[in-house]
């Protein structure tokens, strides 16, 4: 109950998007002499050394170096997020890598993340690289579809032994340089009609109106998350409580709640029925896992 009333009460506050960069050169550090934007740690066990090299690099100031020192055998990586949808249908990484002694494998990688989507299903390796190889430009690409993607993680990772340099990575969407890509915009973005706040000082409380602003709550949080317009970017979700909670709020019977949230969830429109789904049994002490959810609400939605 305290978390909902701390989203009725929230300010939404709106952040003017800063332009995507990408450090692919790795020459623009930190204060404390990270490169930017670069996690340096990524997935890693202890056993691996992740730093800057300004002796063996291929161009400009620094590369990147992944070793296996001692220890357990597994996995380094350096990994660039960017929570960012862009427009467009292809992604491409391209960089130079060099190894030494490797013994697994070296190679790119590209993410593409969803809401729903499991990452490892969505991962690309380029060619597997073993043994010891001078500088060479590889490149790694992945399907793009700003429909379902929310972000993207671009990196190198070395599995096994040995060592690896990598410089010079570019990440390209459609051809254009990461920063140049069309940042795709949501109607949700340009609803800011609560940008000073919600206008909503004061709730009083009462066993009655409890009941009904948890059952706001679980709706609000249930339809932010799985009705398909609101997670294409339709609706700022956030306002959309907002809007509805005045009148709400004067509701002192089932029967105007359940028609105030009915005429609410119809303003939303139809999804398309689910054809894969199957139909959610009535059986009790059953456990029913995200993809089984989202089918039931979309049954449920398309019944209406």
């Amino acid at each position: 109950m305290r978390l909902f009333l701390s989203i009725i009460l929230l300010i939404v506050c709106y952040a003017a998007k800063a332009q995507v960069t990408f450090n692919g050169n790795f020459e623009t550090l930190t204060l404390d002499g990270k490169p930017t934007g670069w996690d340096m740690a990524f997935n890693t066990k202890p056993s691996y050394k992740i730093k800057l090299d300004s002796l063996v690099k291929r161009q400009g100031k620094y590369a990147v170096s992944i070793a296996y020192d001692t220890g357990k055998v597994g996995f380094g990586a350096i990994n660039h997020h960017i929570k960012q949808t862009f427009i467009g249908n292809t992604l491409i990484l391209a960089g130079h890598i060099k190894t030494e002694n490797v013994e697994g494998l070296a190679s790119l990688f590209l993410i593409v993340n969803g809401a729903d989507r499991p990452i490892n299903e969505v991962i690309k390796f380029d060619k597997k690289l073993s043994g010891t190889n001078d500088w060479k430009e590889y490149y790694v690409q992945l399907p793009y579809n700003e429909g379902d993607a929310i972000s993207v993680d671009a990196g190198v990772y070395l599995e096994g032994k040995g060592k690896i340099w990598v410089d010079s990575l570019r990440l390209f969407l459609d051809d254009k340089p990461i920063n140049k890509a069309p940042i795709a915009t949501f109607k949700a973005m340009k609803d800011t009609a609560f940008v000073k706040g919600s206008g909503i000082d004061t709730i009083k409380i009462s066993k009655p109106n409890t009941v009904y602003l948890t059952l706001l709550g679980q709706l609000w949080g249930f339809l932010k998350y799985h009705h398909p317009a609101i997670a294409k970017g339709d609706y700022n979700w956030d306002n959309e409580l907002f809007r509805i909670l005045p009148q709400y709020l004067k509701c002192t019977t089932n029967a105007q709640v359940s028609a105030l949230l009915e005429r609410w969830v119809d303003g939303l429109g139809k999804p398309e029925p689910c054809l894969k789904c199957k139909p959610w049994t009535t059986e009790k002490n059953i456990v029913i896992n995200q993809s089984t959810a989202l089918c039931s609400i979309t049954q449920y939605l398309t019944k209406a």
